[in-house]
């Protein structure tokens, strides 16, 4: 992830805190978002290469 100083901003108005609004999320939300994608993932498991399902519950344990 880039941060606000990896950027070059010069000739746009654009805060810092603009910039960290942008950026900050929640773990919550995301978790909640992942694991609501499960009906999905139980349709398309027979479909999906392992290493996908596999990254999918890493994603989760990391949340």
């Amino acid at each position: 992830m880039p941060r606000y100083a990896d950027i070059e901003w010069r000739g746009m108005d654009f805060p810092q805190e603009k910039f960290d609004q942008l950026q900050a999320f929640d773990n919550e939300d995301w978790r909640k978002e992942v694991i609501g994608h499960e009906e999905l993932f139980i349709d398309l498991h027979d479909h999906l290469p392992p290493e996908i399902v596999y990254e999918r519950e890493l994603l989760i344990c990391r949340l």
